[in-house]
């Protein structure tokens, strides 16, 4: 989750109010990123602080899409959601720090990168 370090993530604020980015997400999601940010082993590398602005990046400011799809091509079937939520969404981008998604890139014309590629591109926003 490096890129909640980065000096770029100031600028998604404003980058979400002049509708240059689009969160998308699913209920389904959701549930996994609320489940992952209480993880025992996360706790050191994850502060509370940052684990707010990742839901409220990821949660509250999201567009919920219900994923209408089933897609099965992911290493690890558990995270194929995450490519139905992107197909739902007409995404352009999943930002991941998944290891079994990149090897799906590109993805449909999806770019899948991550998140310190992300915060590489928010400079050229």
């Amino acid at each position: 989750m490096s890129f909640l370090n980065g000096k770029q993530l100031d600028a998604l604020p404003q980058l979400l109010q002049l509708k240059k980015v689009q969160v998308i997400s699913s209920a389904q999601q959701t549930v996994e990123i609320a489940a992952v940010l209480v993880r025992p082993h996360l706790q050191r590398h994850v502060t509370q602080a940052k684990r707010r602005l990742l839901e409220y990046f990821t949660i509250r400011t999201a567009e919920n899409v219900q994923p209408i799809e089933n897609v099965s091509v992911c290493r690890d079937p558990k995270d194929n959601y995450l490519l139905e939520t992107a197909i739902a969404g007409n995404a352009d981008l999943i930002v991941t720090g998944d290891k079994d998604l990149p090897v799906l890139h590109p993805f449909r014309g999806i770019r899948i990168i991550s998140y310190t590629e992300f915060e590489q591109s928010l400079s050229e926003l």
